[in-house]
């Protein structure tokens, strides 16, 4: 990969760390990133149907990586000799 598409890779990813990092609610985020996209003449429903096919296959994909069953936890509490 070039230095530039490292850059450009790097960017996008640090743009995505700044939206989910963002203080503000998701609500007022999602309106403030459609605005935007409106701004700049993108096709806000080609990119939600997007966003929900990623979102989709994301959530597939942890199903395969995750067991169907919670996995039962050995407990981690020790019994400790105190002194009296």
């Amino acid at each position: 990969m070039s230095k530039s598409g490292k850059f450009i890779l790097g960017a996008l990813l640090g743009a995505g760390a700044a939206i989910l990092l963002t203080p503000v609610t998701g609500k007022k985020a999602r309106g403030a990133l459609r605005a935007t996209a409106v701004k700049k003449g993108l096709d806000v429903e080609a990119l939600q149907e997007k966003m929900e096919g990623l979102l989709s296959r994301g959530k597939d994909l942890a199903k395969t990586i995750m067991p169907a069953e919670p996995v039962e936890r050995r407990s981690t509490k020790r019994k400790t000799k105190t002194k009296k």
